[in-house]
């Protein structure tokens, strides 16, 4: 029996020079098989560059459900839409467009999150990127933190993991990476900290063993 379900985009309001933020949802039913396929800006298919190359549009996610517009100006303001595929059944689904609007702030503001990667999962030896997206004036910079004994420790570019402003990549994830990792946005005006948990799935080992005689 085919289940019925929708996908829909919802955006964030934008400040110039920083982050603008959107969502692809899909119903929770289905969430744990679909994922998001493609990316559209007025109609036209996204090619989002990777984050560590300096691209302007950046997908994260364990389901690439998150996409980043970075350095937010005048001509993001655009309607999105996202497009999304059953693993199951193969069926797609595209959501209605959803417009972003992007503004000059008016004041000085310290950051506010928008929105982080709070609860995601990958494959052992996947790949993932966890996001985290605030606004505020100046626009934020941002730091990673990972859990450790009780302790928050900054993290460091390695060949694995690297942190590319809001976005946090993780290559090949180990079960080690799984946990909570912390994400503070900060301008001279204040901060915000956002936890992000991440869970890594086990790989299925299967052992066959000859039956004794």
């Amino acid at each position: 029996m085919d289940i019925p379900w929708d996908v829909r985009v919802q955006s964030s309001h934008g400040v110039a020079g920083g982050a603008a933020l959107l969502t692809c949802s899909v119903s929770s039913i289905v969430r744990n098989h679909v994922s998001v396929s493609r990316w559209f800006k007025d109609g036209v298919v996204l090619e989002p560059l990777a984050a560590e190359a300096g691209g302007r549009y950046i997908v994260g996610g364990s389901r690439s459900d998150i996409l980043v517009v970075r350095d937010a100006r005048p001509d993001d303001v655009s309607s999105y839409s996202c497009e999304a595929q059953h693993a199951l059944t193969g069926d797609k689904r595209r959501s209605p467009p959803a417009m972003v609007t992007v503004s000059h702030a008016s004041s000085s503001m310290a950051p506010r999150m928008l929105s982080v990667s709070e609860d995601e999962m990958v494959p052992q030896g996947g790949d993932i990127r966890l996001v985290c997206c605030a606004i505020g004036s100046p626009p934020p910079t941002y730091s990673w933190f990972r859990h450790s004994n009780g302790r928050l420790s900054p993290v460091s570019n390695s060949i694995r993991i690297s942190v590319s402003d809001q976005v946090l990549i993780i290559r090949r994830a180990q079960l080690s990476d799984g946990g909570v990792w912390t994400c503070r946005a900060h301008n001279q005006f204040g901060e915000q900290r956002r936890d992000a948990r991440l869970r890594v799935r086990s790989r299925l080992v299967v052992s066959v063993h000859p039956q004794l005689q």
